[in-house]
C-alpha cells in the first residue's frame, strides 16, 4: 500500500484544497480523495469525493458535502452522502445549552437512502432557583416514508410549577402520546401532586389513558396524606 497527498489554504477567508492518493497494488485499485474547504470561524465547509475505484471507473465515487457554523450558544450543521444515486443527511441544529438549566431547543433530522425520513425536537424552557424548578419540555420523534409526507410521531410534553425535590414539594404534569400516520392515537395523561399539610403531606395522582387504540378510556387514581414516604396515614 502506498499513499500521497497534499492540501493547501488558498487565502485568508479560510478557502483551500486537497487531495490524497491510496494505492493497493496487490489489488490494483487505487482510492482518490478530493475535497475543497472553507474553514473560517465560525463557519467549516467542504465538499469531498472519493473515488472508489480510480481511473479505472471514475463514476464509482461517493459525494460528501458539510456545510457547519457554530457559536457559543448555537450549532446549525447540514451534512449529505451521496452514492449509487441515493443519499443520505444529517442535519442539526440546537439553540442555547441543552446540557443546562434555562431556554434551549434542538432539532435532529435524519434522511436515509430509501428515503425514510426520521426527526427528532426538543424544545425547553426550565428555570431552577432556590432548589424551586419551573418550566415545560416538550419533546417530538416522528418517521414519515419520505420528507414531507404523513408521519407517525411520539411526542412528550410536561410541566412543572414551584417543584423542590428536596422537601419533596412536586406539581407536575405529563403527557405522552401515540399518533400513528393511519389515524390511530393513544395518549397518556399523568398529574401529580405532592404538598405539605401542617405537619403531613397531602399527594394527588391521576393516571389517564385515551384514545381509539383502546376499546375505552382507563384511568387510576390516588390520594392520601402520609408522614414521609414509608408511612402512609390515609
Amino acid at each position: 500500500i502506498s499513499a500521497t497527498g497534499q492540501y493547501k489554504v488558498t487565502d485568508a477567508d479560510g478557502k483551500g484544497n486537497g487531495a490524497i492518493i491510496i494505492e493497493f497494488k496487490k489489488l490494483q485499485r487505487k482510492i482518490k480523495g478530493d475535497v475543497s474547504f472553507v474553514a473560517k470561524e465560525p463557519v467549516f465547509s467542504a465538499e469531498i469525493d472519493v473515488y472508489l475505484n480510480f481511473e479505472k471507473d471514475n463514476n464509482d465515487k461517493v459525494h460528501f458535502t458539510t456545510n457547519t457554523k457554530r457559536t457559543a450558544k448555537s450549532l446549525d450543521t447540514k451534512n449529505k452522502v451521496v452514492y449509487a444515486g441515493k443519499h443520505s443527511e444529517v442535519n442539526v441544529r440546537t439553540d442555547g445549552d441543552i446540557t443546562e438549566f434555562g431556554k434551549s431547543s434542538a432539532n435532529v433530522e435524519v434522511v436515509l437512502p430509501t428515503e425514510r425520513c426520521l426527526s427528532f425536537k426538543v424544545n425547553r424552557d426550565v428555570t431552577v432557583k432556590d432548589n424551586v424548578a419551573n418550566g415545560h419540555i416538550e419533546a417530538v420523534l416522528s418517521d414519515a416514508a419520505k420528507r414531507g409526507g404523513k408521519a407517525s410521531l411520539i411526542s412528550y410534553k410536561a410541566k412543572v410549577t414551584n417543584t423542590n425535590l428536596e422537601k419533596q414539594i412536586i406539581h407536575y404534569e405529563g403527557q405522552i402520546e401515540l399518533k400513528l400516520k393511519e389515524g390511530k392515537q393513544l395518549q397518556n395523561a399523568i398529574v401529580l401532586t405532592n404538598d405539605l399539610a401542617g405537619d403531613k403531606f397531602k399527594y394527588n395522582f391521576k393516571y389517564d389513558i385515551t384514545g381509539n387504540l383502546l376499546p375505552k378510556r382507563f384511568t387510576v387514581s390516588a390520594h392520601g396524606t402520609y408522614l414521609d414516604s414509608e408511612e402512609i396515614v390515609d
